[in-house]
Order: C-alpha cells, then structure tokens, then sequence
C-alpha cells in the first residue's frame, strides 16, 4: 500500500487474526486495505479478478 499499490485485500480464515488485523489497520489511521475473513477453498472473488495473488504461508515455506 504505502508503494502506491491500491486495492489491496487480505484474506485469512482465522476470525482472530482478521480481528487484530482491522485493531491493526484502525491504530494506523484506517488502511484502506480490505480485510475479509473467508476460507481459500471459496473465496466470493470472480475469476481474474487479481493480477498478483501472494500466498504468505508458501512464501514463508520458501523463505525459510
């Protein structure tokens, strides 16, 4: 976001991280980053709706 990137979402399936997220995101003067709390295996996205898809948990794995 702060490079210039905009419409930017955060999917996670954890209802407490989605929490501390938007606690997060409300400290720092209200992100506009959509946070939405939704399982991976049905997201309510159409197909090709993004260009760039990062998975953090591969990443992390990759990383590693």
């Amino acid at each position: 976001y702060n490079d210039g990137y905009s419409n930017v979402f955060n999917v996670d399936v954890s209802q407490a991280a989605c929490k501390l997220l938007d606690e997060r995101y409300e400290r720092l003067g209200g992100l506009p980053i959509d946070n939405r709390c939704e399982d991976v295996r049905s997201l309510d996205f159409n197909d090709g709706s993004f260009d760039v898809v990062i998975d953090k948990g591969t990443l992390d794995a990759l990383l590693c």
